[in-house]
């Protein structure tokens, strides 16, 4: 009966200890975004610079930006700028929010499935802890200048 019982014993420690070591990192997830389905954008008022403005945002609400720099196919933030400046990834096309008119695409990158409106890839900023925050308009980086997207934005 002894040589039952620990049998049984010993294959729940060894699940136990499977199932503990299979978790992955949290700073991988960060290094890597999940793609979102449609719609992953949205588009809120806020204050940026001084000036009330429309726009676009992720679903939870943090600012979506684009660099100045950037080639959709070939964008100049990768590497190390994606720790700053996570890329907005779908594996569908946003649809269309009423203050923006331009043109929507996901475009294949080194990023992944990147978002696009109007041609310019779009991206959050690390900075930015809460809805509204706008903290990296204006920021000379990786080649380029980083700013807000707003209806203005053009092709």
């Amino acid at each position: 009966m002894r040589g039952s019982f620990v049998l049984p014993v010993v294959s729940v420690g060894i699940l136990l200890v499977a199932a503990c070591g299979s978790s992955g990192s949290p700073s991988q997830a960060a290094s890597s975004p999940t793609p979102g389905a449609s719609p992953t954008v949205g588009e809120a008022s806020i204050t940026v610079a001084g000036t009330q403005e429309l726009i676009l945002t992720t679903l939870s609400g943090m600012t979506l930006y684009y660099l100045t720099s950037d080639v959709a196919t070939a964008p100049k933030c990768a590497g190390a700028c994606l720790t700053h400046w996570p890329p907005l990834l779908s594996t569908t096309t946003p649809v269309g929010m009423a203050g923006f008119s331009g043109a929507w695409t996901v475009v294949q990158n080194a990023n992944g499935a990147q978002v696009a409106y109007d041609g310019h890839l779009l991206y959050q900023f690390a900075n930015d802890k809460a809805g509204g925050d706008a903290k990296g308009e204006g920021i000379q980086a990786f080649g380029g200048t980083w700013h807000v997207v707003t209806p203005a934005l053009a092709a």
